[in-house]
């Protein structure tokens, strides 16, 4: 089995809920709607910024076509 298979959870958070994603856990967190959105992230142990860094972040057009298949 996939990790990916074991781990498919769909799961939509109102404003003032917080989430934790553990460690190893494939994820991504996306707005759905069309008003900003706001987070703190707090990662333990630090290098959250390096890995950041390293693997980079979604493109618009990418977060355009992530966001539409969860709608």
């Amino acid at each position: 089995m996939r990790l990916e298979e074991r781990y498919s959870t769909e799961v939509v958070l109102n404003a003032g809920v917080h989430f934790l994603i553990p460690v190893g856990i494939p994820h991504a967190v996306a707005v759905l709607n069309d008003r900003p959105g706001h987070g703190l992230v707090v990662a333990a142990p630090s290098g959250f910024a390096r890995q950041i860094a390293a693997t980079g972040t979604l493109s618009e057009a990418e977060i355009s076509e992530s966001t539409s298949k969860l709608m």
